[in-house]
């Protein structure tokens, strides 16, 4: 168990309370009535109805029990003909999130959603719906023999996941810094390859800076659209059209501060920079290192996701960029087995945005007359569809590669993984650099406690380091390590709000736990 006291919604004021108390509750019925919507759909079909109203009760059970704080108790896998139809793995799930929540509730004598730890209660609640969902055989996959009536097909709705309309319509509104951001990087690209053939690049010192700079360019690229968060919009209080716009910006722009650049440091305590953390040349020297002891090929890297939409798209970004250079030789990108804290990615989010990025016109929005052809022209999303059809080659190849774990949808800290998942620490332990994206990460990396903040970063990893490990986050929840002494005050005295706010962003680099 860590040190420090857990996040815990029964911290008046904070920012884990207001979480428990009104984002989740406003996520939850979302959820209800996005499967509300299925109704309309099918409704001449009384056996799909009947397991749509059952696993509806089942999430507006979850959010009855929130709301009235109750006592978490355990969860039940699915049983029955929807055991064999279910994600293989949602089992594994189910028993590490009961494990957890028996453990937390020894150690803190708490049994309820606001005295548990705020990431022990927030993971139990996804786990929850996946299990209501997937406790229907129709929904967690079946198909559609006679005994299902006529009107459904499994791509219709199986393996059901009641966040997708949210996701697509979030990736149809960014089309528009889709396309300026591929403009962007194909220029970038084009600068490089001046100087002779990109993958030679890291083969020729003089030819070194030039990369160190766009590196530099193209990960705050994919730390700035960690910024695009669903879970964090649901608030309907919230400007959610506005702050993904926000989020555009600063994607096109590369963070897009004055005064950033790829030297190395914490930004000091008077700094208004909103990069407070910069590491970046620590990350350059390593995987020039590398390269350089591999004869100008890097090793592979692995990308533990965060958001599917835009976020993805920024990782996509890294990982070409990362192939083309020779800094990597081969990228590992590591989403959720199943619909996870709303926007996450998964295998289906990950397929469909790569096949989106192949297409010769922009994304519509879900629910557009099948003749729309999207926001962009044509000419506008070429770009765009000339990286699409390079990233589906890096795929095909096998220089990239999608992987999804059980671990990565349980409550579990990344301290426990090399004794609950010894198999994905193995495998992590090849890596010659992990990238973890966002909060979610950030909060399992470090235990989600209340660390002071100028802790060692290093130090708040509890013994966990398979591999060096690179982190972009742009601060959405309240724990932070790694800074200067005295950071946090001058923070504090320039936004109350800029630990959970987005809009400060960190890149943190160690080989050293």
């Amino acid at each position: 168990m860590p040190p420090h006291a857990p996040l815990a919604g029964k911290h008046k004021g904070s920012f884990a309370e207001k979480t428990i108390t009104q984002r989740l509750p406003t996520i939850l019925n979302g959820a209800l009535a996005d499967g509300e919507a299925l109704y309309k759909r099918y409704g001449g079909n009384e056996q799909a109805i009947a397991q749509v109203r059952a696993a509806l009760n089942g999430i507006q059970a979850v959010r009855d029990s929130m709301q009235a704080n109750s006592a978490l108790l355990p969860l039940a896998a699915p049983s029955g003909k929807a055991a064999a139809l279910c994600h293989p793995r949602l089992p594994e799930m189910v028993i590490a999130t009961n494990e957890a929540l028996d453990l937390w509730k020894a150690h803190t004598g708490e049994d309820s959603w606001l005295g548990l730890p705020w990431l022990m209660v927030e993971c139990y609640m996804y786990t929850a719906i996946a299990t209501a969902i997937q406790s229907q055989p129709l929904l967690a996959g079946g198909t559609t023999g006679s005994s299902y009536g006529s009107h459904m097909t499994s791509l219709d709705i199986g393996t059901y996941d009641p966040f997708l309309v949210q996701k697509q319509s979030a990736w149809a509104k960014s089309s528009s810094a889709v396309a300026e951001l591929a403009t962007a990087i194909e220029a970038i690209h084009a600068d490089l390859q001046r100087g002779g053939p990109l993958r030679e690049a890291m083969s020729h010192p003089e030819r070194q800076g030039a990369v160190q700079q766009k590196l530099f360019e193209v990960v705050q690229y994919c730390l700035w659209g960690n910024k695009t968060d669903l879970s964090l919009r649901q608030d309907a209080a919230l400007d959610a059209a506005a702050s993904l716009a926000e989020t555009e910006r600063a994607m096109v722009r590369g963070g897009g501060h004055e005064g950033s650049s790829s030297s190395s440091s914490s930004a000091g305590p008077a700094s208004t920079n909103p990069l407070i953390v910069n590491e970046y040349v620590g990350l350059w020297e390593h995987l020039k290192g590398v390269a350089r002891a591999q004869g100008g090929q890097g090793g592979r890297v692995d990308i533990i996701m965060d958001n599917s939409g835009l976020e993805l798209y920024g990782d996509f970004v890294l990982g070409d960029f990362l192939i083309e250079t020779g800094l990597a030789s081969q990228v590992v990108f590591h989403g959720k087995c199943l619909p996870w804290f709303v926007s996450d990615t998964t295998i289906t989010d990950f397929t469909q945005t790569l096949t989106s990025c192949q297409q010769p016109y922009s994304p519509a929005s879900p629910g557009s007359p099948q003749s729309t052809q999207g926001q962009q022209p044509s000419e506008a999303w070429g770009a765009v569809t000339r990286l699409g059809k390079r990233w589906g080659e890096h795929l095909a190849t096998g220089r990239w590669r999608y992987t999804d774990h059980p671990f990565w949808t349980t409550p579990a800290p990344f301290c426990w993984m090399e004794a609950m998942a010894p198999e994905l620490y193995s495998e992590l332990s090849g890596s010659s650099c992990m990238v973890t994206k966002g909060d979610l990460n950030y909060r399992k990396l470090t235990s989600d406690c209340r660390w002071p903040a100028h802790t060692r970063w290093g130090d708040s990893f509890l013994g966990w380091l398979p591999a060096p490990l690179l982190s972009l986050r742009t601060c959405k929840a309240d724990v932070v390590t790694g800074l200067a002494e005295g950071q946090a005050k001058a923070l504090n005295m320039v936004d109350p709000e800029w630990q959970v706010n987005g809009k400060f962003g960190m890149i943190q680099f160690t080989k050293e736990k």
